[in-house]
């Protein structure tokens, strides 16, 4: 009797799958009368990903997705919502992101990245007052080794020989946890310890500082308090940054103006009385 019944729900549950089948697909859940199914997860999973990660974000979906129907069938019931007004509501946000996904398409394909080395100056120097350090900045070649790392003495004395090229430093520092021998860029002074911050203002030329994990070997070049005005270099990023953000709402500007008077000229574009 046991197995009969057992037999006789699962022909319940497969004869449910195929009434409520779309496409030929089978649903893989249900609330109330939503139903999920396996075209529902189509790109959910990044290529690349493993077995156990994929089940994974297969589960967390669906069980997302159940709790959202109940949500919103909750919200349905309990929520006196305008109907036309919620329509209009997500009209709007379709419309919003068509013009978002179009605009950004646009810039994709047509925005000039190209950043010359001129425009960079112009514009920093017609915003310098804008570009004042919130922290102190070095310009030095730095390297933070652990004490107990076996090549500390041999980083020192490349440290201190002037034959000793950024190459060769840069190959012996490179399983290092924090370095840099490039002393034309600019770095934050509050990346190092406290000890080696208030030397930096007073000091100039080699320095060397420990605690109870780390040694820190720096080249001091030069260093620079905060509310000075901050290095081009320094903000070059940040400046690029913005110039290509400023021609994008230009590009963006003036292709709705051209599609506003494109409009017009055809005729298209009228208020009716």
């Amino acid at each position: 009797m046991k197995q009969f019944l057992i037999i006789a729900f699962l022909w319940c549950v497969l004869c449910f799958a195929c009434t409520h089948s779309k496409n030929g697909e089978k649903p893989i859940a249900r609330v109330f009368d939503k139903y999920l199914y396996p075209a529902d997860l189509e790109g959910l999973i990044p290529i690349g990903t493993s077995k156990s990660d994929s089940i994974l974000i297969v589960k967390n979906f669906i069980n997302d997705w159940m709790q959202r129907q109940v949500l919103v069938a909750s919200a349905d019931e309990n929520v006196d919502v305008d109907k036309k007004e919620l329509e209009k509501k997500i009209n709007d946000y379709k419309e919003s992101i068509l013009i978002f996904e179009y605009e950004n398409e646009l810039v994709r394909q047509k925005l000039d990245t190209v950043v010359s080395e001129k425009q960079i100056d112009d514009f920093y120097n017609q915003h310098k007052d804008d570009y004042l350090l919130h922290n102190d900045i070095i310009r030095a070649n730095f390297v933070k080794i652990p004490n107990s790392n076996i090549d500390l003495m041999n980083i020192k004395r490349m440290m201190n020989d002037p034959s000793i090229s950024t190459f060769q430093l840069n190959n012996a520092c490179k399983r290092m946890e924090q370095f840099s021998f490039d002393d034309n860029k600019w770095t934050s002074a509050e990346i190092f310890p406290t000890i080696l911050q208030n030397s930096f203002p007073k000091t100039k030329g080699y320095i060397e500082q420990h605690d109870s994990l780390f040694t820190y070997l720096i080249q001091l070049k030069e260093f620079l308090a905060k509310e000075n005005t901050a290095p081009k270099n320094y903000v070059k990023d940040q400046i690029v940054k913005t110039i290509l953000n400023q021609r994008k709402v230009m590009m963006i500007k003036k292709t709705r103006s051209d599609l506003i008077n494109e409009t017009i000229q055809k005729g298209e574009f009228e208020i009716l009385n």
